[in-house]
């Protein structure tokens, strides 16, 4: 075996090995800063929907249904809204930041698999209208 061939065979695949991950490095900190800007945007979200349940009684004029508000203890629901909130914008974001890097299997999938889905879970939304 000619160690010769073998060591410019190893340096040439080492070398194209840099040269990709050089190319890869400005996606991938594009991607990062993507995400991390996801995840304050959702946790900025996540905080304004707990306060907007939990005080959502201050928020309403009519005294019958402020009483209502208070008997129901809404303190879960508001977690439970919030995170909801939180994972649709991670997901979201998730979303951009694989696309950012070029991986269209894991974009489409996110895609269908969540975003698609929540919307057509929460379509009959679009008949509600605010007066």
């Amino acid at each position: 075996m000619n160690y010769e061939q073998l060591l410019e065979d190893l340096s040439t695949l080492l070398l194209q090995i840099k040269e990709y991950l050089l190319a890869l490095a400005p996606k991938l900190i594009g991607a990062v800063a993507v995400f991390l800007l996801g995840v304050l945007i959702a946790k900025i979200f996540q905080a304004i929907m707990r306060r907007i349940i939990k005080n959502a009684d201050r928020i309403i004029r009519n005294k019958k249904l402020q009483t209502r508000i208070k008997q129901l203890q809404i303190e879960k629901s508001a977690s439970l809204i919030s995170k909801l909130i939180y994972w649709i914008i991670i997901i979201f974001f998730l979303t951009a930041a694989t696309e950012i890097l070029g991986l269209p299997i894991i974009t489409t999938w996110l895609f269908t698999k969540y975003i698609n889905s929540c919307y057509h879970n929460f379509s009959w939304f679009d008949g509600w209208k605010v007066t």
